[in-house]
């Protein structure tokens, strides 16, 4: 059963292509570009989830993104 999202593929295309320009614009290396994608989404859930629900938000992320490389 495909996973359904309340965000329109637009939506999710035009925000990761404005991160990506970002990182494009400033040359970052790889490794960088990883720290700094990985510090946004630590600060995200930081600021955004409820301390009961943040460990469990970024197993969730971890797990999609270890699935996202394996297909």
């Amino acid at each position: 059963m495909p996973i359904i999202s309340k965000y329109s593929n637009d939506e999710i295309n035009n925000l990761v292509e404005e991160i990506i320009s970002v990182i494009q614009a400033n040359k970052a290396p790889v490794d960088l570009a990883l720290i700094a994608l990985g510090n946004t989404v630590s600060n995200v859930i930081d600021d955004n989830v409820s301390e009961k629900q943040k460990m469990a938000i970024a197993k969730s992320f971890s797990d999609a993104l270890l699935a996202s490389m394996a297909s």
